[in-house]
């Protein structure tokens, strides 16, 4: 996914730690994509001054897990937006999925600087919905000096509402497909052939009782023209754009005296499914 990683690295690694956000987007991008993983590009098309277009062929995806652990993980995260840590990203009618992360630190970092206490190194959130993939970081450049305190955590949460609603205003809106390897239980997902024996038996005596019927998902084109505060670039499934380290004004609640905290994001288009 894009991602190399050493073997001793920690569980905070699935949510930010020693990767930049443009690495964490494209990752994430992977879940909404059934488990396709395309490697960031950032131009697909140039047009000259006399009107030529040239055209750069995307990445080929790479396979880097199974329909069916994507859909599941997905289904996961929608509840960390709808009734989790990430309830600061909900977005009215959305169809969603997403995760906070936060980076503390260590016992040695916390002895060296006893100000340190009570606050994090980093702050993240990665959303994506089947058109994008968003991930960002809250941090200061010098974080053995400064830590990030809890009401400004939330921060890239927000941050990933105003930018995720501002780029879904114009593309479709619909949830993802549950694979033939999944078949669920009441609220419980499972893969095909591992359900309660008992549950199944009972479903499937009940199925054949109803009528069957079918379901049918539109595909919209997976090039979408984006926007950002920095940049403008006409996407595939496989572009990216990613905007420009920015400060991120502290909100009312913070301290005035508290020092302005970079903060950067990433936003992956995914392809659709």
């Amino acid at each position: 996914m894009g991602i190399t990683l050493p073997d001793d690295a920690g569980l905070s690694s699935g949510i930010g730690s020693g990767v930049s956000s443009l690495q964490m987007a494209a990752a994430y991008s992977s879940f909404s994509n059934g488990g396709t993983y395309y490697s960031p590009q950032y131009i697909t098309q140039i047009t000259t001054a006399d009107n030529i277009k040239h055209d750069y062929d995307q990445a080929t995806g790479k396979q880097v897990m199974k329909s069916s652990t994507a859909y599941m993980i997905t289904d996961m995260l929608k509840d960390v937006i709808s009734s989790g840590t990430g309830t600061r990203a909900q977005i009215t009618g959305l169809y969603q999925a997403g995760k906070t992360g936060t980076t503390d630190y260590s016992d040695a970092e916390l002895e060296k600087n006893s100000a340190l206490s009570n606050t994090v190194k980093d702050s993240w959130f990665a959303g994506y919905t089947k058109h994008y993939s968003i991930a960002i970081w809250l941090g200061y450049d010098k974080s053995n000096e400064n830590g990030i305190v809890g009401t400004n955590q939330s921060i890239p949460s927000r941050l990933y509402r105003y930018l995720m609603s501002d780029l879904s205003e114009n593309v479709s809106n619909s949830d993802w497909s549950k694979p033939s390897s999944v078949v669920q239980r009441g609220s419980e997902l499972y893969l095909r052939g591992y359900a309660p024996a008992e549950e199944e038996s009972s479903s499937s005596s009940s199925s054949s009782e109803s009528s069957s019927s079918s379901s049918s998902s539109s595909e919209s084109s997976s090039s979408e023209l984006s926007s950002s505060s920095s940049s403008i670039i006409e996407s595939s499934s496989s572009s990216i754009i990613e905007s420009s380290s920015s400060s991120v004004s502290q909100p009312e609640e913070s301290s005035s005296s508290t020092p302005s905290t970079p903060s950067t994001s990433s936003s992956v288009p995914s392809g659709t499914q």
